[in-house]
């Protein structure tokens, strides 16, 4: 199995100004979001590879803790943000307003965005990605830094949900989500888990998932 360590992009100035981005350019962290990622830089996180979307918040959020480990940092497409289409550099209060807004919430396996990317397209690029790298680096650790509703995606695809439930889950900015990834088995380890509380452990994994959910990490 590869462990993947899932990242989302510091605190961003989309974020601040409550638009969504998606793969538009220029969106810079925000002031908070330079102090995430120098608390990131801090962390106790080992890692064996560094692989990022190729947007700047992303970039951005990882690059001091790649020059402190002296690692590469991968740009890797698959993990990039969604194509909001038209919707992208729009207000989501604005957004929330429209008709649509529900089929978003409750039912995004049927929505495309207009002239952008469906849920299951995205979906779709992003299993693909961490089948990859998960078959070309078994047994590594890899740092993914990406966004909020892809990393969404990959742990609802961990847990065997329909893509229908994966709004349900929650990832803040600047968190970490670990999972495992394998041909046969896939599991969830941590979820939305402030960096600078989570120190990677010696533990193998089967110590840790047990019967009774016996677990003291």
């Amino acid at each position: 199995m590869t462990t993947f360590y899932l990242l989302r992009h510091a605190h961003s100035q989309a974020n601040l100004e409550g638009i969504l981005a998606g793969q538009i350019p220029d969106i810079h962290l925000s002031k908070l979001g330079h102090q995430q990622s120098q608390a990131i830089s801090k962390s106790d996180l080992k890692v064996d590879l560094i692989v990022s979307s190729p947007l700047e918040r992303c970039v951005e959020t990882i690059k001091p803790y790649a020059i402190k480990c002296q690692k590469r940092i991968l740009l890797d497409e698959s993990f990039i943000e969604m194509n909001y289409g038209e919707w992208s550099g729009r207000k989501l209060k604005a957004l929330a307003r429209k008709r649509d807004w529900l089929k978003v919430r409750r039912r995004p396996s049927t929505f495309t965005f207009p002239s952008g990317e469906g849920f299951a397209t995205a979906e779709n690029r992003v299993k693909k990605g961490l089948a990859r790298l998960s078959k070309r680096y078994p047994k590594k650790r890899i740092l993914i830094v990406s966004h909020g509703d892809i990393i969404k995606m990959i742990v609802n695809s961990v847990l065997d949900l329909p893509l229908d439930k994966f709004q349900r889950i929650v990832v803040d900015p600047s968190s970490l989500s670990v999972v495992e990834w394998g041909t046969k088995e896939k599991t969830l380890l941590h979820l939305n888990m402030p960096t600078s509380t989570l120190a990677t452990t010696k533990k193998k994994l089967k110590d840790r998932a047990t019967l009774g959910g016996g677990s003291n990490v």
